[in-house]
């Protein structure tokens, strides 16, 4: 497999809008690449610590987690875990990240701790994507800074749509990102609506590949799988193999 040119690749999942499937395309797209056989490191950067569940680590199992790092600049080589996914590491969470906008909010480096951090194995994997907590955070600052790709999940529906013009006030119109339509519900006539308006407003920052509404999606973190273990012939698991494939044609 050519990995030229993907080295160090570091990939935000943003939005301030919580139950957008964020969490859902870091795991399943993680997988996907790791499966091809690019070096992943997933960052869970957001203290309900759900991509972290979702993988199997309890946020109170022990071990190194992400607070350590960027709140007690813990070494982050020794935070990184193995996950049973061949090819997939992480960095799990823990509760106490919460803190990290009242413990920095005046320092002067505040927006690039999690850049300083990084740059240290960014050479050790060939993609790395960080899931920020749902909201216009310090940490969710830092992902952006630190990223030089942006991934923003939107679900198809009106609230959403609000949020979403709250950050691309953050987002420079000139930056490497793609919209993802995700969690698309078709029995719901609003999801034609706001597709189409997005697609007419954003044109080609939108990923042509849609994620749509699959029960199996909404399974498989229970039994701490991605969607190609649970169910590899899923729906779910073949939006995710088309979003992959568009992934690395973007990339190219």
């Amino acid at each position: 497999m050519d990995t030229k040119g993907t080295k160090g690749t570091t990939v935000a999942l943003v939005n301030n809008k919580g139950g957008v499937g964020k969490t859902t395309v870091a795991i399943n797209l993680a997988s996907w690449l790791a499966a091809k056989g690019y070096k992943i490191l997933l960052i869970d950067l957001d203290s309900q610590a759900s991509a972290s569940l979702s993988l199997g680590f309890n946020r109170d199992s022990g071990g190194l987690t992400v607070a350590d790092i960027l709140l007690n600049n813990k070494l982050i080589n020794d935070a990184v875990r193995n996950t049973k996914i061949s090819n997939l590491d992480i960095i799990v969470s823990h509760r106490d990240i919460s803190m990290f906008d009242q413990q920095f909010s005046n320092a002067s480096d505040k927006n690039t701790k999690l850049k300083q951090q990084i740059s240290k194995i960014i050479n050790a994997y060939d993609y790395i994507f960080i899931d920020p907590p749902p909201s216009l955070s310090l940490l969710t600052i830092n992902a952006l800074t630190t990223a030089n790709k942006l991934i923003v999940p939107v679900t198809p529906d009106y609230l959403c749509l609000e949020g979403l013009s709250l950050l691309m006030n953050l987002i420079d119109p000139k930056e490497p990102y793609r919209i993802l339509l995700s969690m698309a519900d078709y029995r719901l006539r609003i999801t034609e609506e706001v597709i189409s308006f997005i697609r007419k407003q954003f044109k080609d920052k939108v990923f042509h590949t849609e994620i749509k509404q699959n029960v199996k999606l909404k399974e498989a973190p229970s039994y701490y799988q991605s969607i190609f273990e649970y169910d590899s012939n899923s729906a779910g698991a073949e939006c995710f193999g088309e979003l992959g494939k568009e992934f690395i044609k973007w990339l190219d």
